[in-house]
Order: structure tokens, then sequence, then C-alpha cells
């Protein structure tokens, strides 16, 4: 019994000991993190870094976070932000946000205020910390923008893999749920003749290839960078509005991309009238496109279901000979 017990206080004092370098190495690690972030011209302040959990669990708390990239122009602040994890799987860990956030960019300001927002990741063993898998999860989304517009969700939820077949790929889907847009965006679709009011969800399955794997490398001066995007599935729809699209993307060294995206919409001249209202046609195209898409359907045999290729060209974007626009870089930073 004796040695049973002081078997016993040995292995508390050792598992005492072991939480206790732990919890500090923790915190070091996330002081050391954000101070080196200072270091590279970033604005990185907080008041604390706390860790509790004694004695499964490593509950780390940032107070009074403020993160900001002068170079990129973005900025993010919360009032806190934890990061869990059991002390006995040093590999998964969980991170959860405060029911209001704050992020800037040079566009203006947006007040994120959620019910419930928090994600999970999960690393492979070894010292790299290569991803294997992570999920997001958000509940009764709203975002207020200092431009003049807001929006509502019931939930969206993020999910990311790492691919088996294809190396430094991840596969990645998307759902959101029950959208609704306010303010000034709502005004110009009104305008146009199409009902803003009605809610929109989405559904995305892609597979997208980088340059380099994502671990804990990937968080310093390079991150990798899209070399493919494989479009699996894009379901989208807005009231009486219907969008899918399937197709295959290869992205050049400067974020550039070219290939082929399918598409099929339902109601495509309401879907044209949203896409004229945002800007994202040219006026001295619009009745061009809306001519030769209405063409397209005819032929196809329904006037109201539009199908057709999407040709892109170092990120110009065509429906044959017509141009749409142009995509941006597609650049994580």
């Amino acid at each position: 019994m004796r040695l049973l017990l002081i078997a016993v206080v040995l292995a508390a004092a050792i598992w005492s000991g072991y939480w206790w370098f732990g919890s500090q190495a923790v915190e070091t690690a996330l002081r050391s993190w954000l101070d080196r972030r200072a270091d590279v011209g970033w604005v990185a302040n907080y008041t604390s870094v706390r860790t509790r959990g004694f004695p499964n669990r490593f509950d780390t708390t940032i107070n009074d976070l403020e993160l900001a990239d002068p170079v990129e122009g973005v900025a993010w602040s919360a009032p806190l932000f934890q990061i869990l994890r059991l002390s006995y799987r040093p590999n998964h860990v969980i991170a959860v946000w405060p029911g209001e956030q704050t992020f800037t960019t040079s566009e203006g300001h947006l007040t994120i205020d959620t019910s419930q927002a928090r994600a999970s990741l999960v690393v492979k063993p070894g010292m790299d910390l290569e991803l294997d898998r992570a999920t997001a999860v958000l509940k009764d989304v709203r975002l207020d923008s200092s431009n003049g517009w807001a929006a509502e969700a019931v939930e969206g939820r993020l999910a990311v893999h790492a691919a088996e077949e294809v190396r430094n790929a991840v596969n990645v889907g998307i759902e959101i749920r029950e959208v609704r847009l306010m303010g000034q965006g709502p005004v110009r679709l009104a305008s146009v003749g199409v009902a803003p009011e009605l809610p929109a969800s989405m559904k995305l399955d892609a597979e997208l290839t980088f340059d380099a794997a994502w671990n804990r490398y990937a968080f310093g001066s390079r991150q990798p960078n899209l070399t493919a995007v494989r479009l699996k599935q894009l379901n989208a729809n807005w009231g009486e509005l219907e969008l899918a699209a399937v197709g295959d993307l290869i992205v050049d060294i400067a974020g550039l991309a070219s290939g082929s995206v399918d598409v099929k919409v339902r109601n495509w001249r309401e879907m044209l009238r949203v896409v004229a209202a945002e800007g994202w046609v040219p006026d001295n195209q619009l009745g061009v496109l809306e001519t030769g898409l209405g063409l397209l359907a005819t032929f196809a045999g329904s006037p109201e279901m539009l199908e057709v290729p999407l040709t892109i060209r170092h990120g110009k974007v065509n429906v044959g000979p017509v141009p749409l626009g142009a995509l941006g870089p597609l650049r994580i930073r």
C-alpha cells in the first residue's frame, strides 16, 4: 500500500510538472509569434496571455488582441481569443472567437457578430506540423460594413482536409445557409426587379493545389501559392435564381487563372441584372451579352435555363467571344 501511494504521488508530481512546463511553452510560443509579427512591421498588441485547465487541458486566452499588417492594409481585433487543447492530444487544437470582432481593410470596417465561432485543427505527427484536417463553424452571423451594407446568415461551415492522391493539395467544402442582405446593396437590387429579401444559400466542393505544403513554415515570410483549382461542385440559390458550376483552372506564377468552367443558371436574365447592378459587367457589353446568352438558351431548348462554358485565359473571363470580366490574382495574401 505504501509503495502504491508513493507511485501515485510520484505520478501526480510528474504530471503536474509536465502540465506546468507545457503551459509555459504554449504561452512562450504565442508571445514569441506576436513579437515576431511586431519585428516585421505588424501591429501586434495584447494585454495578457494566460493558460488554465490543469490537469488535462491547456486553455489559453489572449485578451485585447489587435493584429494589423500595414503592407496589406488589413487589421483584425477582438476582446479575447482562445486556443484550447487537451494536454494528451497536442496535435489537435481548437480556436474560439468572441461574439464580436472587427476586421478592417482599405475599403472600410467590418463588424462581425456571432453566437458561435470556433474552429478545429488537426496536424499530422512530426515536427513540421503539416495540416491533416480542419473545420470551422459560425452560427447566427451578422456582418455590418462601414460602407452601408449588412448581411446575416443562419450558419456557415468550412471543412478542409489534406488530399491523399495529390501532393500539396487540400479538399475544401463550404456551406452557407440562409443569407440575407440589408442596406444599400438590396436597394440597388430591388431597383432592377430582384427580391433581395429572399434568403440565399451556397455549397462548394473543390480541390486546391499549392506549390508548398500547409505547415508551420507556411506562416512565415512566404505562404503557399495556388497552382490549380478543381471545382467539383458549386451550387447556389437565391429565391428563384439558381446557379451550378464545375470546372478546372491552372494558376500561373502571377496568380492569374486559365481554364474553363461549365455554368448552369436558372432565371439567368434576373441574375444578369444582379451582375449589372453590382457593376461586374461593363455597360457597353451588357446588351451584347444578353442577346448572345438569349440565343444560347433558346438553342438549348429552355429560354430560362442557360448552360454555357466560361473560358478563362490569364484571368480574363469570356462567354464565347464576348468578354464577361476579369478575375483578380488568386493569392492567399
